[in-house]
Parts: C-alpha cells; sequence; structure tokens
C-alpha cells in the first residue's frame, strides 16, 4: 500500500517575521533550509517516496526542491496546491485584530479582501488546499501512483 506524506513548506520569512503572506514569492530562511534538508535525511532514511509534488508558491517549491535533491527525485508543481489568499491582512503580522474570525472555523473563513482560490462553491467541505475532500482524496491517490 502506498503511504503519502504531508510536508508542510519550511520556515519561511513570513513565518519568521510572524506577518501574514502577501506574495507566494517569499522564500525560506537559513533555519528554514536547514529544516527542510533535516526532513530530507528523515525521509531518505526512513521511507524513500517515489514522487515529490509541490506548490508553486517559492516557499513549498523551495522545500521540495531541497528533499528532491536529496532524494534524487524531481519535483512535479500542482498549480491547485495554493493556500488562501489573505487579502488586506496581507503583510500584516499575525497578531491583527480580526473581528470576523472564529478559529473554530478557520478552514471557512476568509479575510476581507481575500478570494478564494477553490473553483468549489462556497460553504462546501474543503481542505486547506481548498479542495473538496472528494478531490483530495482521488488526487492524492493519483500522485502516490503515478510515475
Amino acid at each position: 500500500m502506498a503511504r503519502l506524506f504531508l510536508v508542510r513548506h519550511a520556515e519561511s520569512e513570513g513565518n519568521r517575521d510572524r506577518v501574514f503572506t502577501a506574495t507566494p514569492h517569499v522564500p525560506l530562511t537559513e533555519r528554514g533550509r536547514a529544516q527542510a534538508r533535516a526532513t530530507a535525511a528523515w525521509l531518505d532514511a526512513n521511507h524513500r517516496p517515489g514522487r515529490i509534488v509541490s506548490s508553486p508558491f517559492a516557499r513549498a517549491r523551495e522545500t521540495a526542491d531541497i528533499i528532491g535533491g536529496r532524494l534524487q527525485l524531481p519535483v512535479a508543481i500542482e498549480e491547485d496546491l495554493r493556500e488562501r489568499d489573505y487579502g488586506l491582512l496581507a503583510g500584516l503580522p499575525y497578531a491583527t485584530p480580526r473581528s470576523d474570525y472564529d478559529p473554530l472555523r478557520y478552514w471557512l473563513w476568509r479575510p476581507e479582501g481575500g478570494r478564494a482560490w477553490s473553483r468549489w462553491p462556497p460553504g462546501s467541505a474543503r481542505c486547506s488546499t481548498g479542495w473538496p475532500p472528494s478531490r483530495l482524496r482521488t488526487t492524492s491517490s493519483s500522485f502516490a501512483t503515478a510515475p
């Protein structure tokens, strides 16, 4: 049976600075690169994945490239693996007050001025990619079985 490992991007400049990411072009920090190398070493020693798929965002691609380099695997870019658009919060500190934010409904929350990357109707069940769970299951199966 195939296994699917989900690896979030390593520390980016936005994470380090504790701000909502304003652009998909935010790179990793040196600490983030070290985190990606450590993840690559762990995967290499324990699991040897057969495929790497990444978001098109720079921080995710850089993380995947570091892992792929260690595992000698190419990185496939999946354009639909995107996070939410933070709208008016982009570039502001995480601590910025958000009157419309409910942490129990995080996955349904959209900041003012933000737009959904999803092609599915508002209020439908989705994961952080904006995909409905059925698409995530189907897509993750194809990730695991594709050459």
